[in-house]
């Protein structure tokens, strides 16, 4: 029988949030710097409808898209150890190119296999994701002030865009969960490391 692979502790942090929202996710070592993507898109709440980059030392690794002129090295052909090697470690993430949603990746710990649980998992996280049509931290940090106005033209606007129901304050970890186990609970490609 193998020794279950170690695995990679992150914390996800949307920069440009107060109070903050974050999430911490545990990934496979081999897990693919694509993978980890989609992983920080489901945990955070993104839907995964913008383009994505990890910057590091004037390099940017993400996924091309066949009608924007931006270009990124193939993600799903490096292994995240390949940019995180040890705790403290921190590399930037980037999701929507317009929006810029900015976020910080800390490797916290890097946990034996065996005392870690298979595949992937979002361990803690505070905060809702802002919505989607926000046009950043900034924007979505100044709808906030107005949410409970909602005969204000921003509370509208968050009403429309979040839903009705949005709670900034809510975070559903079990949802999370099952909704990591539905979109990301594939196989490790092979990768550079």
């Amino acid at each position: 029988m193998s020794t279950p692979l170690p695995r990679f502790q992150f914390k996800v942090t949307l920069e440009g949030t107060d109070p903050p929202i974050w999430r911490r996710i545990l990934v496979p070592r081999n897990a693919t710097l694509k993978r980890l993507s989609d992983v920080i898109q489901v945990a955070m709440g993104w839907p995964g409808i913008h383009m994505h980059r990890f910057k590091q030392d004037g390099r940017e690794f993400g996924t091309m898209h066949p009608f924007i002129p931006i270009y990124l090295e193939d993600d799903s052909q490096f292994a995240i150890t390949y940019l995180w090697r040890k705790p403290g470690d921190a590399v930037p993430w980037e999701y929507d190119f317009v929006s810029r949603w900015e976020h910080e990746v800390v490797l916290e710990a890097i946990v034996p296999g065996e005392e870690a649980p298979p595949g992937v998992r979002c361990l803690a996280g505070e905060r809702a994701c802002p919505p989607e049509h926000c046009k950043g931290a900034a924007d979505f940090q100044r709808l906030l002030r107005t949410v409970w106005d909602p005969a204000s033209r921003e509370g509208e606007l968050l009403a429309k865009w979040a839903g009705a129901t949005f709670d900034p304050a809510h975070f559903d970890l079990e949802a999370t969960n099952k909704a990591l186990t539905r979109r990301v609970a594939r196989g490790v490609a092979r990768a550079q490391v």
